[in-house]
């Protein structure tokens, strides 16, 4: 078949994104011919849609009215012309695709889910039906587990999200990728779906230490005899970040005391060894980062923000190197993970694979669907409170007892190993390529 996955956009290092390639990739393998439909990203088999930017003009005014409620010169009847006109130009575009390339099956992913462009998930509804197309409805998260979009300014808008956020058709099948979103689907609007876990590809030797990335500590300016830990996600509120910055001040006090000890890869403890958080994901929010960098100068954490070093492949700009996401797993002695909500956990996955020990948050579809697989990591706990300026806190005594876990597993190569390979084993039995391929071969039809 010809099939177009339909999003926002590709080939960035958002979740949506990475899993798009990987079913791009399996659909494949099991003879289709897989073509992205999207508003952004430079990539081959890429048909652009304008319209569907994630920040097209037209939708940021739409958010920043509707969900947001900013000030402007807009009037409702106003709001919704431009609305059922921009509804409209993506309506015609998508038409025009599906009938151009002959496309046999469409995969919106999100776009029928999230809310966030809800001019897209109308007009892709509306194209569904008018085409009579086989659709396959892949959520990745639903509108209702994000504030954003709780409290529209409009009961119309609120209308809109239950009617097509997900809509009801009888031929539109529907994808979810964990057990939490499921249910969620079933008890409100009484759609059965198919659970298709986030995958990685374990059976690949590829995130290794070579030519290219075997100075990468030297070039981006960091020292070989610290102890690094990895942010690899966004840099969005809902990351909790704040969590490792505040076990990082546990951590740093706990390491006055471990001079001379030796880490698990042979490197010493000495007077000048620093713990340092590493930043390379995309910044899509400066003032919860700004925030981020006032908690780490209060507690005296060092911050190391290199999102611009690193991109979806290997580069080089104005002579500096600029590595992929994998390459940044070989900086990390530790994986910070500590979202307070995920749909699923795809740098979790990347961790596991990187074979790196994780210090996690246990979010929701971690608690009830991820760790009855039995992953081990240094956990904050479930419970969090948000602090004076909105940052997530957990008690001081989870943060101590989450630092002296860290310390100890890279301190001690059989606790590290049992853990890093332990993660690895189930995960290549449960999140795999093949998991993947096996699953699409039977929903694929």
């Amino acid at each position: 078949m010809n099939i177009g996955l339909l999003h926002f956009r590709v080939g960035e290092t958002d979740g949506v994104s990475l899993e798009m390639e990987k079913w791009k990739l399996m659909l494949e393998e099991l003879g289709h011919k897989v073509w992205y439909i999207a508003g952004s990203g430079d990539i081959e088999d890429v048909i652009y849609i304008k319209e569907l930017h994630y920040q097209n003009p037209t939708n940021d005014l739409l958010v920043n009215h509707i969900y947001k409620r900013l000030p402007d010169q807009y009037s409702e009847d106003e709001i919704r012309n431009i609305l059922d006109a921009y509804t409209q130009d993506i309506y015609k575009s998508l038409v025009e695709v599906i009938q151009k390339y002959e496309i046999d099956l469409l995969i919106p992913n999100n776009v029928l889910s999230l809310g966030w462009n809800i001019a897209a998930g109308k007009a892709t509804s509306q194209a569904i039906e008018a085409t009579g197309i086989k659709a396959i409805a892949h959520h990745h998260d639903f509108h209702w587990e994000r504030e954003l979009y709780s409290n529209p300014r409009y009961t119309w808008v609120t209308d809109i999200l239950e009617t097509y956020f997900p809509p009801v058709f009888d031929k539109l099948r529907h994808v979810v990728i964990n057990n939490i979103a499921q249910k969620a689907l079933k008890d409100k609007k009484n759609l059965e779906s198919l659970i298709v876990p986030n995958v990685f590809d374990y059976e690949q030797n590829w995130m290794v230490t070579d030519d290219y990335n075997k100075t990468i500590r030297l070039d981006l300016g960091l020292d070989e005899q610290d102890i690094i830990i990895l942010q690899a996600t966004r840099i969005v509120a809902r990351k909790g970040i704040e969590l490792t910055i505040r076990a990082i001040k546990h951590m740093s006090e706990q390491l006055k005391s471990m001079e001379d000890q030796v880490l698990y890869n042979g490197n010493v403890i000495t007077k000048d060894t620093k713990i340092k958080l590493v930043f390379v994901g995309l910044n899509e929010d400066i003032p919860y980062y700004n925030k981020l960098s006032e908690l780490g100068d209060e507690l005296g954490i060092t911050m190391v923000y290199l999102g611009d070093r690193f991109d979806f492949d290997r580069k080089e700009v104005k002579g500096k190197k600029i590595f992929s996401l994998w390459d940044a797993y070989c900086l990390a002695d530790i994986v910070s993970y500590p979202s307070l909500l995920e749909g699923f956990g795809n740098q979790l996955l990347e961790a596991v694979y990187a074979k790196k020990p994780m210090m996690i948050y246990e979010y929701p579809v971690y608690e009830s669907y991820l760790k009855e697989f039995g992953l081990s990591s240094i956990s904050y706990g479930n419970q969090h409170s948000l602090d004076a300026v909105g940052l997530a806190n957990v008690p001081e005594g989870v943060l101590a007892k989450a630092a002296q876990e860290a310390l100890a597993c890279i301190t001690d190569p059989e606790i590290y190993k049992e853990m890093v390979d332990k993660n690895y084993k189930i995960c290549l039995k449960e999140f795999s390529y093949q998991t993947l391929k096996e699953l699409l071969r039977n929903l694929v039809h």
